[in-house]
């Protein structure tokens, strides 16, 4: 308690407080700025680190809530009615059209991102296959909330572990979970993983003909050899000429 305590002070000293309930956090200042402020305070403090590790992991445990952390902050508003970062909407906006969550915040602190990212890793397979109820009531999924936290960031500290261990989750998630993590991964690997990646998605292909969708979309945002894209291309034709008619006008 007393270490979650001082996680929340430490927090709100850099211009992000947590509300109580079911509200979202309140963010004060400018992204940039806090960022700056919390690399800043926990710059070479190893216990500190481990303590803010562990305590958004708390946060993220919290099944009923951890929408909260997942979903954009709120701006706080000043006395002139005017936002304190930049967005008329009242929320932290980044890179193609979402919005910075607590999690997306810490996600751009150097010292804290490879744990974060474990963290997301972790809980990203509790939620697969508990989720249906969740998304016939037209309420974004949890898993493919987390999904959206690893999209478009600046950089990646390790981002070949991230893209390995996305991989990996490909081999086990419901066929609905694959398209979407696909469908991500051009906007989470770096350049220098896009050619592996590209063979895997390549190899899924032959195996897996429902996701041939998705798998050519991510393909078209990735780096591909001529043989990889020929070899796709005998997979679409050898697909078509098999195919029930009734699923030619998706393809």
């Amino acid at each position: 308690m007393e270490s979650s305590l001082r996680c929340k002070e430490l927090i709100r000293a850099c211009g992000l407080e947590l509300t109580e309930g079911s509200r979202p956090p309140t963010l004060h200042t400018s992204t940039a700025l806090f960022r700056f402020k919390l690399g800043e305070a926990i710059r070479g403090d190893v216990e500190t680190l481990q303590l803010l590790g562990n305590f958004v992991e708390e946060l993220l445990s919290d099944h009923d809530n951890i929408s909260l952390y997942l979903d954009p902050v709120v701006l706080s508003t000043g006395e002139d009615g005017s936002d304190n970062a930049a967005s008329s909407s009242g929320l932290v906006q980044f890179g193609s059209g979402q919005s910075e969550s607590l999690v997306r915040l810490m996600l751009g602190v150097d010292a804290l991102q490879p744990r974060i990212i474990t963290i997301l890793l972790e809980k990203f397979p509790e939620f697969i296959g508990n989720e249906g109820a969740q998304s016939s009531a037209g309420v974004t999924q949890p898993s493919v909330k987390i999904l959206r936290q690893l999209r478009w960031l600046d950089y990646v500290i390790d981002s070949a572990g991230l893209t390995e261990k996305l991989l990996e989750t490909l081999g086990y998630v419901t066929p609905e979970m694959q398209s979407e993590i696909i469908s991500a991964l051009p906007d989470i690997i770096s350049d220098s993983d896009s050619t592996g990646v590209s063979v895997v998605l390549a190899g899924m292909m032959d195996e897996t003909p429902a996701l041939m969708l998705p798998i050519l979309e991510a393909l078209g945002s990735l780096e591909c050899s001529m043989n990889l894209l020929e070899r796709a291309r005998n997979s679409v034709i050898t697909y078509l000429i098999s195919a029930d008619p009734a699923e030619l006008p998706v393809m």
